[in-house]
């Protein structure tokens, strides 16, 4: 799906009116063939898939944080083009650092591989997003030619 200026303006962005991750719920469905069930857990809202084993409902944890990043982003707001975009998919990959904490994989130096996946995507998003300042920077203090 193309995300440009159009598609942002009406809404149609990836947790726009159509929504982000239908798949979180067949996920949750899935239980615990897919891999992407959470850690043990004796919490009150803990969802045994089968096993007898109470777990984190993580599929449903990520459902709320979308419905909430959703609500945050379609606030009216003056933002520069693509600033929700990037908004969201800061907010995603942060998102993934922390809720991957819950699940049970395995670690590569204290991280999953979507975690480290996650990492490299908020470095590239800061460099883009410190590129994008000096650039601006520039723009203003250059003189203006007669």
């Amino acid at each position: 799906m193309a995300l440009d200026r159009q598609s942002i303006e009406k809404k149609d962005f990836p947790i726009g009116r159509r929504g982000y991750d239908p798949e979180a719920v067949d996920v949750h469905l899935a239980g615990l063939a897919d891999d992407t069930y959470g850690k043990p857990t004796s919490l009150p809202w803990a969802i045994d898939f089968g096993d007898g084993i109470g777990r984190h409902p993580v599929q449903i944890y990520e459902i709320f944080f979308l419905l909430i990043l959703a609500f945050i982003l379609t606030r009216p707001a003056h933002l520069p083009e693509g600033a929700r975009f990037r908004i969201f998919l800061g907010g995603y990959l942060a998102w993934r650092i922390v809720i991957d904490f819950l699940k049970p994989q395995p670690l590569v130096s204290g991280l999953n591989v979507i975690q480290w996946a996650c990492i490299a995507g908020l470095a590239a998003l800061a460099a883009a997003c410190a590129r994008d300042v000096r650039t601006a920077r520039t723009e203003i203090h250059e003189p203006i030619a007669n």
